[in-house]
């Protein structure tokens, strides 16, 4: 066995604090052809010391010398907040320095909180947890029971969490009271009154404050005002509160309002239609959710984006959206909707930034100003997206196990089956496809349970991933595909029999990555081969690559542990120069970076054979990574019947000559030399006929 060991400096650096993008935000298509991706930097590690009633955390890797409080015991009435506490584990003694917002989240008895003396950062002002100069309420105790409270004078801020799990109907901010943080007020309060000098109110102050009722502020506030108990700024450009209990049915946004601060419109049960102001430019995130009577919506022009709007609104069943917006995120979902009217065409909708992550496509009628409207529809179990022209498949029901798709609902043809369609569906086994379909998107069957498929004749668009990590044992490529794009059955690991179709130029990346494809013909039109197309196809034995093979990227054959040869037909043919594009093992290992440089050192192993011309590509590149190699002269080429060109004679010749009979692909010269018996210069059924004869043994040779 011939090993061989290669270090490569990769050009491509992992600076500290850059993070990765997340998994689900790049598929395979989108990966760079060559470097390495930094992965997230790892969370620090942490430390924690468990006291009888309290647990405190703290930064192992930073050489912490303080620790926070975190969590107290949900029995506790009374509380002293430690100046320090000693870890039992190591006799290190650290000081309290911190509290978190969500240290008293289960404590619904605590009544009081004291300080120990000796602590600096913290006091108590009648029970009360406060900063230690008293500035800054922290957090009041929930038991300490007070419908109505008024904040002493001295607090300039109200602290997160602060009265989040309060019983208090009713709070008055000092005079002096400058700032409310994020979810400082609970569920119970209904009245909330702000003082003369309150000038930061967070957006999410008020979100858990589903009883509000009312709002008022001191006419000599400089910096907020209330009108009919909602909550704006001076000059009422930005609304941040709406009651979620005032009780109009219908409200309309005044029309000097240009913002709607996050969660404004929050668990507001009243109203069933909110009229926003034309020259409204923003909605903050979190706004009309679980506004349970909400029955139509428009926003109005000139918004560009939406995102985390609208969601849980169950009665919510007609929605105008601009033609303004740009990105779109997470909006409507798990609504009534029923009719949404998007003021531009179908193409902009689809071209838009994330459009495709938001649940408002699936499940509504969908109304464009191109009239190029679409209606949804389920018929036994299958969801379509109807046009007038034609249906698009959306997916199914969860509980199918197999469906057989119709070639026309509603009297159109259906055509196409969306990207992402089957994605994850965990029971759909089986699924028969019309002739119809021309079109199946990215990951239509990502990772799901599917079996058995086929793809029709007239199919001419195949998605990335569309078949990835599905447990299909065999298929068929039309010959309308000339792409097979990235991850296309990456992770099958159950495909042994694959037949490429006659047209085929581009191998995608990983497109047969991890499957148990024991052998394939590549037809003689490909002409380039994608990074890590056959990475991990352990079954795999042999493989010719055809005269029109002009590159293959780095990692194709990448671990194929039982692949013993490799022909290679194409003199010129570009090989990427690695010892990890064709090997049967394979490692890397880092080396100490020296600065911001990581450099890998590769080990790859092959024991099999490199087949191809004298002073080819193929023998410089075996060479180079010291692999065995084997020349091949012309007349060599092809044996007699060895139509492929890898040495032997097996079924896949007879296909190959049956794809030429029928017009489905072309054979080179050679080729034809190799199965032309009857000398009449083309291939006919009696040779493939021949063919299949000699391989099962009925004749001993080609001889006439």
């Amino acid at each position: 066995m011939k090993l061989k060991k290669a270090t490569a400096v990769l050009s491509a650096v992992v600076l500290l604090g850059m993070q990765a993008l997340p998994a689900s935000a790049l598929s395979v298509s989108d990966m760079p052809e060559t470097g390495i991706l930094s992965e997230e930097p790892p969370m620090p590690e942490t430390f924690t010391i468990q006291t009888e009633t309290m647990t405190f955390e703290g930064y192992a890797d930073y050489n912490s010398d303080s620790v926070t409080l975190i969590k107290c015991d949900a029995s506790l009435t009374y509380i002293e907040i430690p100046a320090e506490v000693t870890d039992p584990e190591t006799g290190i003694t650290y000081p309290v320095d911190y509290i978190s917002s969500d240290a008293f989240t289960d404590c619904p008895a605590l009544r009081e909180i004291t300080v120990n003396e000796n602590q600096t950062r913290y006091q108590s002002i009648d029970g009360i947890l406060c900063s230690a100069d008293g500035s800054e309420l922290i957090y009041y105790p929930p038991a300490k029971s007070v419908e109505s409270i008024i904040i002493p004078e001295g607090i300039k801020k109200i602290g997160m969490n602060a009265f989040r799990h309060h019983p208090a109907k009713e709070i008055t901010l000092s005079s002096g009271c400058e700032t409310v943080l994020n979810y400082a007020f609970g569920e119970s309060l209904e009245k909330l009154n702000l003082g003369e000098s309150t000038r930061a109110i967070s957006f999410s102050a008020c979100s858990n404050c589903k009883n509000l009722k009312e709002i008022t502020v001191p006419e000599k506030n400089y910096y907020f005002s209330a009108e009919d108990n909602v909550l704006f700024n001076k000059n009422k450009t930005i609304l941040y509160v709406y009651p979620s209990r005032k009780a109009e049915t219908s409200y309309t946004v005044p029309e000097t309002v240009t913002e709607i601060g996050g969660g404004a419109f929050i668990c507001c049960d009243a109203p069933e239609e909110i009229i926003l102001p034309e020259g409204l430019a923003r909605i903050g995130g979190d706004n009309f959710r679980q506004c349970k009577n909400l029955k139509t919506l428009t926003i109005p022009e000139g918004i560009t984006s939406l995102s985390n709007i609208g969601n849980d609104c169950e009665n919510l069943e007609t929605l105008y959206l601009p033609s303004t917006l740009t990105y779109v995120y997470h909006i409507f979902s798990r609504c009534g909707l029923k009719d949404v009217y998007f003021n531009n065409t179908q193409d902009y909708w689809y071209n838009m930034s994330n459009v495709r992550s938001t649940a408002v496509l699936t499940y509504v009628t969908m109304h464009f100003s191109d009239d190029n409207d679409y209606i949804r529809l389920s018929e036994n179990g299958i969801d379509y997206r109807v046009y007038l022209d034609q249906a698009v498949v959306m997916g199914c029901s969860p509980e199918l196990t197999e469906i057989q798709i119709p070639e026309q609902v509603q009297n159109v043809p259906v055509t196409e089956i969306h990207s992402e369609a089957f994605r994850n569906d965990e029971n759909l086994k089986s699924v028969e496809i019309p002739e119809t379909v021309i079109s199946i998107g990215y990951s239509a069957f990502y990772q799901s349970a599917l079996e058995r498929v086929n793809l029709p004749e007239h199919l001419t668009e195949l998605g990335a991933s569309a078949f990835y990590h599905t447990n299909i044992s065999e298929i068929t490529i039309p010959d309308g595909i000339t792409d097979l794009n990235g991850g296309m059955f990456c992770g099958c690991e159950n495909l042994k029999l694959v037949n490429l179709p006659a047209n085929l130029k581009t191998i995608g990346a990983n497109a047969f990555s991890h499957c148990a494809i024991e052998e394939i013909l590549i037809p003689e039109t490909v002409t380039r081969i994608r990074w890590n197309a056959f990475q991990n196809c352990s079954a795999l034995k042999e493989i010719t690559l055809p005269e029109s093979t002009a590159q293959i990227e780095d990692g194709v054959f990448q671990n194929c542990t039982n692949l013993k040869k490799i022909t290679i037909l194409n003199s010129a043919c570009q090989i990427y120069d690695s010892p990890g594009t064709i090997c049967n093992a394979y490692s890397e290992i880092e080396l100490p970076p020296e600065g911001c440089i990581a450099e890998i050192e590769i080990h790859a192993e092959f024991s099999g054979i490199i087949r191809g011309y004298e002073n080819s590509s193929a023998q410089k590149y075996a060479e180079n990574q010291g692999y065995l190699f084997e020349a091949i002269a012309d007349s060599e080429n092809f044996q007699s019947g060895d139509v492929s060109g890898d040495g032997k004679i097996t079924i896949l010749d007879v296909i190959a000559v049956n794809k030429a009979v029928l017009g489905k692909d072309t054979l080179s010269e050679t080729q034809l030399k190799a199965i032309d018996f009857n000398q009449n210069g083309k291939p006919d059924s009696e040779e493939a006929l021949t063919v299949l004869k000699y391989i099962v043994g009925l004749i001993a040779d080609f001889t006439a």
